[in-house]
């Protein structure tokens, strides 16, 4: 899902950067390429954000799975040191 999740933004990313060069040759002052430079950042800026979230989801997914895998691997461990503790005494 997330190789999908990928393409999909270089695609969008191409699409945002081809209507962009468009639109700058189709100014006709510097107001309209200004125009069309502020709204090219503004949302260049919003797919930042979105993708902040995506990698701060991975993450957080990341750590979960991993606190989640040494917590089943810890109460193994405390089972066998029990089991070696009662043998033992």
């Amino acid at each position: 899902m997330d190789d999908h999740r990928d393409l999909f933004m270089h695609v969008t990313q191409w699409v945002l950067a081809s209507e962009f060069a468009s639109k700058l040759t189709q100014a006709r002052s510097i107001p309209d390429a200004m125009s069309t430079c502020q709204e090219w950042a503004g949302r260049r800026f919003k797919m930042m954000a979105e993708d902040s979230k995506h990698v701060l989801t991975d993450i957080q997914n990341f750590m979960e799975n991993g606190l989640a895998s040494s917590r089943s691997a810890g109460s193994s461990g405390s089972v066998s040191r029990a089991r070696n503790d009662n043998e033992c005494g």
